[in-house]
């Protein structure tokens, strides 16, 4: 459901409110004009970004500007739609902003019917890059066809009776394909001819039309620029992208991989980058080499060599239990073989 977003600025002494999407249409920028979200920022450009309400879902394009947005951590192309969702992070040049939902408000969703696509998977329909209609996606079946003889959305000029692009639900998955491929159909800037998957926030685009899918269900966010804490975002550097003085921003030395040091035995720090979930085993520790095994030519992972001496450890063992069993079957042998011979003797003798 398209509700009310609020966007927090995220830096080193916690995060602030900076504006409130609720009109349909929202510029971010500098100079952002009526209705939008000012941001004194010097690298951020006069009009940066513009959010859009489409249907129960809010949606974010670049303007073109000079230094770049990113949702989640992944780059946003010139033009290119992006879904945006409470939870998210938003970088606007070297802004951070956290993303949330406003608890005070529920609008109504904009220019589309209640289609029963509410909280489940549906299918931005824009034509011309201007929004037109949301597609629920079916438990089964399909879910969008472009062209055709009995399209849901006409091509101009179209002949053909077999449609151009068709998407549609196959148990878990939601498929594009085309079957007359006189036009082609795009799935993120490629090209693609044969039956392909898609995951949240794909574009495709054929014509003047662009599809852009929304698939809550694949989205498995984690706080990913600081630990959310209490509603807000705790200061745990929530560092925009690379960020240099050539690019017209400020120098941050954390975002630089770090090693104190430079010998064996010394610890590297490795820096998140923002919009990356940091992983438990992040820092890596270097360990220094075994001189024995640099003397035979043969160095081992250092993980591996604990195992290593615990296998040589067992083999010897092994090889001291086996001689020690082979001298109690060799005593055994012989007891056994001096009774024979005893038992022989006095049965001759007998």
């Amino acid at each position: 459901m398209a509700k009310f977003l609020i966007f927090e600025e995220v830096n080193e002494g916690g995060s602030v409110e900076v504006g409130r999407l609720l009109g349909s249409a929202v510029t971010v920028g500098r100079e952002p004009g009526e209705g939008g979200i000012q941001l004194d920022r010097s690298a951020v450009s006069r009009q940066h970004g513009v959010f859009r309400r489409c249907g129960w879902v809010w949606t974010y394009q670049d303007l073109g500007s000079t230094n770049g947005s990113w949702v989640n951590g992944r780059r946003v192309d010139a033009n290119r739609i992006f879904l945006v969702r409470s939870g998210d992070m938003v970088q606007l040049a070297d802004m951070a902003l956290y993303v949330k939902e406003a608890a005070d408000a529920r609008p109504e969703p904009l220019g589309v019917p209640s289609t029963g696509a509410i909280a489940g998977r549906s299918l931005l329909a824009f034509r011309d890059g201007e929004f037109l209609e949301e597609f629920p996606v079916p438990e089964y079946g399909r879910a969008l066809v472009i062209g055709g003889a009995s399209p849901d959305l006409e091509l101009e000029g179209d002949l053909f009776e077999m449609p151009s692009l068709v998407v549609e639900r196959r148990g878990d998955a939601i498929c594009a394909y085309s079957v007359a491929r006189e036009l082609a159909v795009q799935l993120n800037g490629e090209n693609i001819t044969e039956t392909t998957a898609l995951k949240d926030s794909d574009e495709l685009r054929i014509s003047n039309y662009t599809v852009v899918l929304n698939d809550p269900t694949q989205v498995k966010r984690a706080p990913m620029a600081g630990e959310i804490v209490g509603g807000g975002v705790k200061p745990s550097a929530a560092r925009p992208k690379g960020w240099s003085a050539e690019q017209g921003g400020r120098n941050d030395p954390d975002r630089q991989t770090e090693q104190e040091g430079g010998m064996p035995g010394s610890r590297v720090i490795r820096k998140s980058v923002f919009g990356q979930q940091p992983l438990e085993d992040d820092e890596d520790e270097t360990v220094p080499i075994d001189m024995h095994e640099l003397q035979r030519g043969v160095i081992s992972h250092p993980s591996m060599r604990s195992v290593a001496l615990y296998r040589k450890d067992r083999s010897q063992r092994d090889y001291s239990l086996a001689s020690l069993e082979d001298k109690v079957i060799l005593g055994v042998g012989f007891t056994l073989l001096f009774a024979l011979m005893v038992l022989v003797i006095w049965w001759a003798m007998g």
